[in-house]
This record gives structure tokens, sequence and C-alpha cells, in this order.
């Protein structure tokens, strides 16, 4: 439908993936998807679904420019973030874990602005009572 009402399909995202690209997602992903908005997904079915949708995207050049570069640290990046934030440390207390590394976070920011003599924010003042 959208081919028809004159979409491009040779034009890159911010990240340099073409529509074409998106037919490549994992099957957990979709999956996962598919769950968060309570809809079935026949693998098989969805499989057969892509090659057609592929059938109809032309192939496009790559500018080299648009593709994102990986470091070489990527993949060890990701698992350090896999470990840190989705390790089911806490179980259901899970709000505790993301509470250690809030508390972390103040502590590094608080530690920056001593270092650079950041001047705290203003008290407001009290207003005075008055007697009677």
């Amino acid at each position: 439908m959208l081919l028809e009402h004159g979409a491009d399909p040779s034009i890159a995202n911010q990240c340099g993936e073409f529509p074409l690209d998106t037919l490549l997602a994992p099957w957990e992903t979709t999956k996962c998807v598919a769950n968060l908005l309570q809809v079935e997904v026949d693998r098989q079915e969805l499989v057969a679904g892509r090659r057609r949708v592929a059938a109809m995207l032309p192939q496009v050049q790559r500018d080299p420019g648009l593709v994102r570069n990986s470091s070489k640290l990527e993949p060890y990046l990701a698992a350090i973030t896999a470990v840190l934030f989705y390790a089911p440390l806490f179980g259901h207390l899970w709000f505790l874990w993301f509470l250690c590394w809030l508390v972390a976070g103040f502590a590094i920011c608080a530690a920056v602005g001593r270092t650079l003599q950041w001047e705290p924010l203003p008290a407001i003042p009290r207003r005075q009572r008055q007697v009677n």
C-alpha cells in the first residue's frame, strides 16, 4: 500500500537501514512485538509474507556514508549492558536494582559537581512566622 501511494524504498533511515533491511528482524523480536500488540503470528506465514514483500522492494545501492560504523567493542558493550540491566539479580524486586544504579549515578554527578566546584542551588527562604 505504501508503494502504491508513492513511498520511496530507496530512502534510508538515520541508521542507514532501508525498508528491505526490516525484513531481517529476528523472530524473537517479531514475536515480542506481536505479544505486546496481542497479535497471533504464525512463523511460516511470516516468512512467506517477508518473501512476498522482498519481491516487491527493489534492491538499492548502499551509500557507505550512511551505514553506521560499528566498533569492535560494540559486542562487548552490548554484553555488559545486558548483564548490568537485564540480569535477574533481584527477581521481582527489580526496582531495587535500578535504584542502585540511580544512586550510583547521583553519586557520580555529585562528585563531578564538587570537582568542578559548582555552586549549589540557592535555598528557598522560609516564611518568617508572625508572632502574635
